[in-house]
């Protein structure tokens, strides 16, 4: 009879500690702060748009090749950052997501069994 309420102990304090790590990682996990980011990263794509219209005016403008060169580098250099950034943002959701996916997953079956 001990071993049951020792069991029945062990389950009521994994729970609590359960709940606790669940809502801990909500508050970490919290997508729609990773939304903001991405919808931060997207307003920044019409400047990118209006860089590169301005990098082809100017390079018609200019006759010297290295000049051109060197602004349409530049840019590049732009657009690389803005691409890795949009990719990292992606991967990182990508994790955050499966993560959460599984901690309520973990959740629900340490509930049922606790329950059941």
């Amino acid at each position: 009879m001990n071993k049951l309420t020792d069991r029945e102990q062990n389950l009521d304090a994994a729970i609590g500690a359960t709940k606790d790590f669940q809502d801990s990682l909500n508050r970490l996990q919290d997508p729609p702060k990773l939304n903001d980011l991405e919808e931060q990263l997207e307003d920044q794509r019409p400047l990118l748009a209006d860089a590169e219209g301005v990098c082809e005016q100017l390079c018609d403008i200019l006759s010297d090749s290295a000049s051109k060169t060197e602004i349409k580098n530049k840019l590049n250099g732009v657009e690389k950052q803005y691409n890795n950034l949009n990719r990292k943002m992606s991967n990182k959701k990508a994790e955050l997501e499966s993560a959460l996916k599984e901690d309520k997953d973990f959740y629900l079956s340490f509930d049922r069994i606790s329950n059941g």
